[in-house]
């Protein structure tokens, strides 16, 4: 099995358990904007390791994938690509965080003014009023207007255009 050193930068040796049950396996990881030029270090690369139990990956279904994509791209600068190699339209997600995707809904969706079927997401931004208005100008509508989760952050929930709910948070000890 060859060292972590010895692999390209974007490939990553896991631990055993972590891929293989015997010796490790070795699985590609694609960059995430913002890591460009900062070399290949492990410390600056992203990591497939993660506590057991931890959110590690999400995905975002939708009646028109393409334009979702563009959607999150421009609310939340999420580099997002059609993977061509999948036997489904599918496409990855890039974040500063962690990694997922976005597919053709292949379901119908719950009714309107019903709650949601689903395991919602918050993302965490630096400005939620502003973030909050790109969302609405890109068609997008609030769900749950902003509120203080006292001493911790200000949250708020949208639906995309779509009707997935999702959430947005932004840290502030003097929230409440």
């Amino acid at each position: 099995m060859p060292s972590d050193s010895t692999l390209p930068a974007h490939w990553l040796l896991c631990p055993p358990g972590a891929g293989s049950p015997e010796n490790g396996s070795i699985v590609e990881s694609y960059p995430v904007r913002g890591t460009a030029g900062r070399g290949a270090s492990p410390s600056h690369r992203p990591r497939l390791e993660s506590p057991l139990n931890a959110i590690a990956y999400f995905e975002i279904q939708s009646d028109e994938p393409e334009a979702a994509a563009r959607f999150y791209g421009d609310v939340f600068g999420w580099r997002i690509t059609r993977e061509q190699e999948m036997p489904v339209p599918y496409w990855r997600i890039e974040t500063d965080g962690i990694r997922g995707g976005l597919l053709q809904r292949p379901a119908r969706t719950p009714p309107p003014e019903c709650g949601t079927n689903a395991f919602v997401c918050s993302v965490e931004v630096a400005d939620i009023d502003a973030t909050a208005r790109t969302i609405e100008t890109l068609g997008g509508r609030v769900a749950l207007p902003k509120f203080a989760v006292p001493g911790v952050c200000w949250h708020a929930y949208f639906l995309d255009p779509w009707g997935n709910t999702f959430g947005l948070f932004q840290p502030d000890s003097r929230a409440g």
